[in-house]
C-alpha cells in the first residue's frame, strides 16, 4: 500500500508539472500574440519569445500562426469586448476565480482596458465598458430585449443578476449561470465602484491622448520608437513592460512629444505588486528621471496612485494594474 500511495502521489506531481509547463507555454504564446497586438498589429514587427528567437508579428505564438497582419497602424481595431458574446464584466465573471468580489472584476476590465487604449493602432470600446455592464452573462442578446441590453446610465446599476438569459444561446450554460447569478450580492459592483470604474476608465483615455506616442501612424515610427522589455527566458510571467521613445535624445528620432521624451507603460497581471528589475529597462532610463503620469498620479484609484519608479531604482506597479510613467521634458 505504501508503494501504491508513493506511485500515486508521484504520478500526482508529475502531471501537475506537466500541467503547469503546457500552461506556461500557453502563457508565453498568448503573450507573444499580446505584444505584436500592443505594436499595431504589424506583420512584420519584431519581438523575442519566450525561448530567446526574434521572430517577426505575424509568427507570434507559433510559426505561421498570422497573428499579425497588419502594413500600417491604421489597418487594423483594437478590442476586447464588442456586440458579439458577453460583455467585458461578465467575461470577468466567468473566468476570474471565484470569491474576490466585485473589485476584482472591475479591476481586470479596467486592465483590459488600458491594452486597448494603450496600443499602437485604432481602439475600440464597446458601449458600458466603463461602467462594467452586465448583460446577465447573456452570450448574445440580439434578441434579448432592453432587459438585458439595459445601459445604465445614471450609474445606479450595471445590470447584473436581472434573471436568466435566454434560452437559445445560452440553455447549455444554464447551471454555471444560475449559480453565478444566485451570487448577485457577491458579484455585483455597487454604484460608488460603477462610478469608480467609469472615472479610471477616463483617466486612462486621457492618457492616450496625452502623448502622440501612443498614436503613431506609420509602420516605421512604431519599429522605430516602441519596444517591449520583459522579453525572453527569463521573462516575469504576467508583466508586460512597453518603451515609447521620442527625440531627440533617442538617436536618430525626431521630436514629436513636447512634454514627454520617453513613456514606459508596464501592465502588471499578477495578483500581486510587481517590482521590475532589469537591467535592460535601467539602461533604457539611465538619465531620464521616470514618474508617474501627472493624470495617475491624481488617480481615482488608490492602488492606480500608488504605482511608483524609485529614483535610481526600479518601478513598482500594483496587482492588475496598468501604470505610464512617463519623462517630462
Amino acid at each position: 500500500m505504501y508503494r501504491v500511495l508513493r506511485l500515486d502521489s508521484a504520478q500526482s506531481t508529475l502531471a501537475k508539472n506537466q500541467c503547469d509547463e503546457h500552461w506556461s507555454k500557453e502563457l508565453n504564446k498568448e503573450t507573444e500574440r499580446l505584444l505584436v497586438g500592443l505594436a499595431a498589429n504589424l506583420a512584420s514587427y519584431t519581438i523575442m519569445t519566450s525561448t530567446g528567437e526574434m521572430v517577426e508579428g505575424r509568427n507570434a505564438g507559433w510559426p505561421g500562426s498570422n497573428c499579425a497582419y497588419a502594413h500600417e497602424p491604421a489597418e487594423t481595431i483594437n478590442y476586447v469586448s464588442a456586440h458579439d458574446n458577453e460583455t467585458l464584466f461578465d467575461m470577468m465573471v466567468w473566468k476570474v476565480r471565484a470569491g474576490q468580489g466585485p473589485d476584482a472584476y472591475a479591476r481586470r476590465s479596467l486592465l483590459c482596458s488600458a491594452f486597448i487604449a494603450y496600443a499602437q493602432g485604432v481602439p475600440f470600446f464597446h458601449a458600458g465598458d466603463d461602467t462594467l455592464r452586465s448583460k446577465s452573462l447573456d452570450r448574445d442578446s440580439y434578441n434579448s430585449g432592453d432587459h438585458f441590453n439595459r445601459l445604465d446610465w445614471t450609474l445606479s446599476t450595471n445590470n447584473f443578476g436581472v434573471g436568466l438569459p435566454p434560452k437559445s444561446k445560452n440553455e447549455e450554460k444554464w447551471p454555471d449561470m444560475r449559480r453565478l447569478l444566485a451570487d448577485k450580492a457577491n458579484i455585483a459592483p455597487t454604484p460608488e465602484l460603477i462610478a469608480r470604474s467609469a472615472s479610471v476608465f477616463r483617466e486612462v483615455l486621457s492618457v492616450r491622448y496625452s502623448s502622440p506616442l501612443f498614436r503613431l501612424r506609420t509602420a516605421a515610427e512604431i519599429k522605430a520608437r516602441v519596444r517591449f522589455h520583459n522579453c525572453g527566458p527569463d521573462a516575469s510571467a504576467g508583466v508586460v513592460v512597453m518603451e515609447l521613445s521620442d527625440g531627440p535624445q533617442s538617436k536618430g528620432l525626431t521630436k514629436l512629444d513636447t512634454a514627454y521624451s520617453k513613456i514606459i507603460v508596464i501592465f502588471n497581471a499578477r495578483p500581486e505588486p510587481y517590482t521590475h528589475q532589469e537591467v535592460a529597462l535601467a539602461d533604457a532610463t539611465k538619465g531620464f528621471v521616470m514618474e508617474l503620469h501627472p493624470v495617475l498620479a491624481q488617480s481615482v484609484d488608490e492602488g492606480t496612485r500608488s504605482a511608483s519608479w524609485a529614483a535610481g531604482g526600479f518601478p513598482t506597479v500594483p496587482a492588475c494594474t496598468a501604470a505610464v510613467f512617463v519623462a517630462r521634458r
